[in-house]
């Protein structure tokens, strides 16, 4: 058997969205304005792709998902889902809680997601330092902003599953 095949067809989607929504989240915490989510959406691509070379069981199979069309589909209709009329702060808040869902299903399911559950760390660390929060043109302002540290902070708690 298959890691995939461990997992309804809803759940896999939920495991693949993962790294999805933890970038979303950090983005969402603090929104910086069109240069800032570009430096964040190509942060968190940068960070997807460091599990390419990993060799987990786990991230590969989301990696392969993710690359295929009805993975970016999934992906694109599910965030684009969550933010339509909705606050920064409700779609933040949403986010974290699907990765709780997620951390809690990989337990029950009895699946090492240790090395997931970094990734997502890693990339929901990437985003928030992808960006200067509070600066103007790209001067002054901090690395990491308060909202940031507190998503970061409920991103740590969902993966460790502390939220939900």
């Amino acid at each position: 058997m298959t890691l995939r095949n461990a997992f309804t067809e809803e759940e896999w989607t939920d495991v693949v969205l993962g790294p999805m929504l933890a970038s979303f989240a950090l983005t969402a915490a603090d929104p910086s304005g069109l240069l800032g989510v570009i430096r964040e959406s190509s942060a968190a691509a940068r960070a997807m792709d460091a599990a390419r070379t990993d060799g987990d069981p786990l991230t590969d199979a989301v990696m392969e998902t993710y690359d295929t069309p009805e993975g970016q589909g999934t992906v694109r209709d599910t965030i684009a889902d969550m933010v339509r009329g909705r606050s920064p702060d409700d779609a933040t808040a949403d986010a974290i809680a699907r990765i709780s869902r997620v951390s809690r299903l990989l337990d029950r399911k009895e699946i090492d997601a240790a090395v997931y559950r970094d990734w997502l760390r890693s990339i929901g660390r990437a985003v928030a330092e992808a960006s200067r929060e509070g600066g103007f043109l790209g001067f002054g302002g901090e690395k990491i902003s308060e909202q940031e540290r507190r998503t970061l902070a409920d991103l740590d708690a969902a993966l460790s599953n502390g939220i939900g």
